[in-house]
């Protein structure tokens, strides 16, 4: 297992499998996004390649977002801001995973979009801890962590 982040445009992995990914935002300048995700084989016009489920099919050539790095690491994990790191729930004191998704112009949820695209973003914990949804993950993960960090805790209940 490798334990450094390979730039994806050097060198690609070459099997199947779930693999850690860092990915820059396309909207929100100096947010990397990381994040599971498997790397599969897939058509691309006449032939099959193996690439990220986050990948973009232009009817030419399969694309990824520059920038792009991964890592090998069969561990499934949530949702992470790259430099943001997310206090654990005062109520259960776990660390939980941030979740996203995109939501259309018109309000609805679109359906497999990659960490790059996402715009919407939120913690789901414990039955006592949820956030609302955020459009900046960096103001939800500040937000979280000024009412999660050194609050009252299970320990102190």
């Amino acid at each position: 297992m490798s334990a450094e982040w390979i730039k994806y445009a050097v060198r690609r992995p070459e099997t199947a499998g779930v693999y850690r990914w860092r990915v820059p935002h396309q909207a929100i300048k100096g947010v990397v996004v990381e994040v599971s995700a498997e790397m599969r084989t897939r058509g691309a016009g006449y032939k099959e390649v193996l690439s990220p489920e986050f990948d973009h099919w232009d009817g030419r050539t399969v694309r990824v977002p520059p920038g792009t790095e991964w890592l090998a690491d069969p561990v499934q994990r949530g949702i992470e801001i790259v430099e943001h790191p997310l206090a654990p729930c005062r109520w259960c004191g776990k660390h939980h995973a941030i979740d996203a998704m995109l939501v259309g112009l018109s309000g609805g949820v679109m359906i497999n979009p990659g960490p790059h695209e996402l715009n919407h973003w939120m913690v789901t914990a414990c039955a006592w801890a949820k956030s609302p949804a955020y459009r900046d993950p960096c103001e939800l993960i500040r937000e979280w962590n000024s009412r999660h960090a050194g609050g009252t805790t299970k320990e102190s209940i």
